[in-house]
């Protein structure tokens, strides 16, 4: 027995764009953690991550409903992330960003040096230029823009 229903969504992508789609999940879950654990444990809540929560979660759930606008506003985020981070490179680098380095991790801060700060913003921006790559190529964008509808499609329709 065939399945006779087409590979929609999620399925129908190829690894590398499979790969952005988790990653955008993983960055939004990040954000509920980071709301959630101060809630519970210092009462606190955060803005910040309720805003990112959501908004990485509406631009995950875009690109499994293959839309366009949410490649591009995702396009958009990692492209500040990653001027953002190569901004703060240069800083760390020059030496006008003093003071301690902290990494944050789900639980806790972890303290780095100051070329291990580096070396950590250093694979962020290739992470994020990879990332930038598979949203803003060419087959990414066809495949995220409708297909034009032939005229032996619509006539198709009107027969029946």
């Amino acid at each position: 027995m065939t399945d006779t229903t087409p590979k929609i969504g999620f399925r129908q992508f190829p690894p590398a764009l499979k790969f952005v789609v988790v990653w955008t999940y993983f960055r939004s879950l990040s954000f509920l953690i980071g709301l959630l654990l101060p809630a519970f444990t210092a009462f606190q809540i955060n803005l910040g991550n309720a805003v990112g929560f959501w908004i990485y979660f509406g631009l995950a759930n875009g690109l499994v409903n293959k839309q366009n606008s949410s490649r591009i506003w995702c396009s958009i985020f990692v492209g500040l992330g990653t001027l953002i981070r190569a901004i703060s490179l240069a800083l760390i680098v020059l030496g006008y960003a003093k003071g301690p380095y902290t990494f944050g991790l789900i639980f806790t801060r972890v303290p780095l040096s100051q070329s291990q700060m580096a070396v950590s913003l250093i694979l962020n921006l290739v992470f994020n230029a990879i990332l930038l790559y598979i949203l803003l190529r060419p087959s990414a964008k066809a495949l995220f823009t409708p297909q034009p509808v032939s005229s032996l499609d619509v006539a198709q329709q009107e027969a029946k």
